[in-house]
């Protein structure tokens, strides 16, 4: 499955933006221009370089309205994953040209 990720954050944006929209309970939102809002903090988060970021950059947009207990909330994936990877089992010595292998080392890991 191939993920556009810009595509995929412009829709959370709008959805949440929208969520908002319909279904705020004070439908003045505490004096605030919500499509103002919606075209100041857009650019920031789609220029967001994590997740994290990005829900950091929307949450300050839902910081405008005064509202307590809003947010938008997710895991941290930029936190969380740990690359595996293999070990390179061999001896190596240098040359003119990069390095030569001396000796492969057999190594079996089970996952």
């Amino acid at each position: 499955m191939t993920i556009d990720h810009n595509q995929e954050r412009e829709e959370v944006f709008e959805e949440g933006w929208m969520a908002i929209k319909n279904g705020f309970y004070d439908p003045n939102f505490h004096g605030q221009d919500w499509k103002a809002l919606h075209d100041k903090y857009k650019p920031l988060a789609m220029a967001a370089s994590t997740d994290q970021d990005f829900r950091y950059i929307f949450n300050l947009m839902l910081g405008q309205l005064n509202a307590s207990h809003m947010g938008m909330y997710g895991s941290n994936p930029e936190n969380t994953i740990k690359e595996r990877t293999g070990r390179l089992g061999i001896e190596v010595k240098p040359s003119k040209k990069g390095l030569v292998v001396n000796h492969v080392v057999m190594v079996y890991c089970h996952f």
